[in-house]
């Protein structure tokens, strides 16, 4: 895409070329877009969105799936039905052209839509079956186009040798998993790269063999995850109820966020999906679990703001779910009644949501707490955690605790006031008038203290007393 780009004619950029060592030095120019300089993706992706407006009238379809739907030079869109995406695929085709680009590798879960695509311009050549493995990476996540499901592969923990912290973190970082479908997996590496970081273990130092012989277990049980599938296709039907469910929780090791979308068609069918999950790790400074409650909940409340922007489909309703009854009091009750950490965080809370969306849920069917505890990969696939909730596949209304408790006497973080009282009597007793001389206490005590040391020093002239 780069190559395909001139640049304006300034001559500012140059570089210094030779075939070999034995020829001159050249001074060239150069005239496209280079690899490696910092405007590079910049101005590629500012001429596809200039493209995009200036043939919004020409290519209606193309340009709103090239401003929403681009990823640098990688698309990623769909449409509702074999006519739309023809149509669609004609226009992107037909608007890049215009300006000299040419897309290629196309794939699609739609076998109709693939063979009006020549055969050099797929991804792939074989035909789309459900008994072909013929998989696609999708901005880093692998897609099968035949069973349309997003699933992982990957690279088996390593073990042997010496276990350093440095490559621990090498084989964590393998593992990608940018909306955090494997949440309850990848907790656990991060909780054990947090207790290498509280050892102050140098980077090519042994690590302790309790945190080895935990890698190893996770290690084992890592092959399962290929057997995790995630559907793409979030809806029952093209024409749906789409409600967004938020679940927060924390544990004294982490705390976490996720959301599920439930869709309802027509006919009644229900379908809940997992869509985005984040955790992080505790601070290393002790917090409270009721503070770090309260931060899964700023999590979530921030995660759902981000997934409602970004899903390109109208949402009817948003639900957050805590099994922590003092989280929904703060967010209940106005911030400035909170010590400052939490008034913050309340505060943030109370801006991307209301209370009344707020609601209690119980421990066990609360499906955060798998992401703060960590699961193994085998218990993973048989848990709540990527079909959500009971209660989710149920008709309205859910038969969950949904009321904000009561405030009492006794909440954390509620800010107490001490109020001093001075009573001043209106009439002093007769024989002190003395008191009524003098503007301060301060000021008749050292008056006093004068009088009592001249009538000491009166009495004993030999040993006088100087100062109070």
């Amino acid at each position: 895409m780069y190559r395909r780009i001139t640049l304006h004619d300034s001559d500012f950029q140059r570089i210094v070329w030779c075939n070999s060592p034995f020829e001159p030095i050249q001074d060239l120019k150069l005239t496209r877009i280079a690899y490696g300089t910092a405007s590079a993706p910049y101005l590629a992706i500012k001429c596809l969105q200039q493209l995009a407006l200036n043939e919004s009238n020409n290519f209606p379809l193309a340009s709103k799936a090239t401003l929403k739907d681009f990823y640098v030079d990688d698309l990623m869109s769909g449409a509702n039905s074999l006519s739309e995406a023809l149509e669609l695929q004609n226009q992107l085709t037909q608007m890049v052209s215009s300006a000299g680009l040419v897309l290629r590798k196309w794939a699609s879960n739609c076998s109709e839509l693939l063979n009006s695509i020549d055969s050099d311009m797929r991804l792939s050549n074989t035909s789309l079956n459900f008994d072909n493995d013929d998989t696609v990476k999708t901005l880093g996540i692998l897609w099968h186009p035949a069973s349309d499901v997003f699933y992982f592969k990957i690279t088996p923990l390593s073990f042997e040798g010496t276990l350093t912290k440095r490559t621990l973190l090498s084989t964590i970082a393998k593992t990608f998993d940018p909306l955090g479908w494997l949440s309850p997996i990848t907790i656990q590496y991060k909780t054990i790269m947090q207790r290498l970081w509280k050892q102050q273990l140098k980077w090519d130092e042994r690590v302790p063999t309790d945190i080895k012989l935990e890698w190893e277990q996770l290690a084992n049980d890592v092959q399962f995850v290929k057997d995790i599938k995630i559907p793409r296709f979030l809806l029952v039907d093209s024409d749906n109820l789409f409600h967004l469910f938020g679940f927060s929780d924390a544990s004294e090791r982490a705390y976490a966020a996720t959301i599920y979308c439930r869709s309802v068609s027509d006919t009644g069918k229900i379908n809940v999906q997992l869509i985005i999950a984040k955790t992080r790790v505790a601070p290393l400074k002790t917090v409270s679990l009721p503070r770090l409650e309260l931060c899964g909940a700023l999590l979530l409340v921030k995660l759902m703001d981000f997934t409602c922007k970004a899903l390109n489909y109208p949402i009817s309703q948003a639900q957050f779910y805590t099994d922590f009854t003092i989280v929904l009091s703060w967010i209940g009750s106005h911030a400035s009644r909170w010590k400052t950490f939490v008034a913050n965080r309340a505060a943030k809370i109370q801006t991307l949501s209301s209370a009344t969306q707020w609601h209690h849920i119980s421990g066990s069917a609360n499906p955060e707490d798998l992401a703060t505890r960590g699961v193994s990969s085998s218990t993973l696939l048989t848990s709540i955690w990527l079909c959500g909730p009971k209660f989710l596949h149920e008709t309205f209304p859910f038969q969950t605790d949904s009321s904000v408790p009561t405030l009492n006497d006794a909440v954390p973080e509620e800010k107490y006031c001490t109020l001093q009282s001075v009573i001043v009597p209106n009439h002093l007793p007769d024989g002190n008038d003395l008191l009524h001389k003098f503007s301060s206490l301060s000021k008749l005590k050292r008056v006093i203290s004068y009088c009592l040391r001249f009538v000491n020093n009166c009495k004993n002239s030999k040993d006088k007393t100087n100062g109070f």
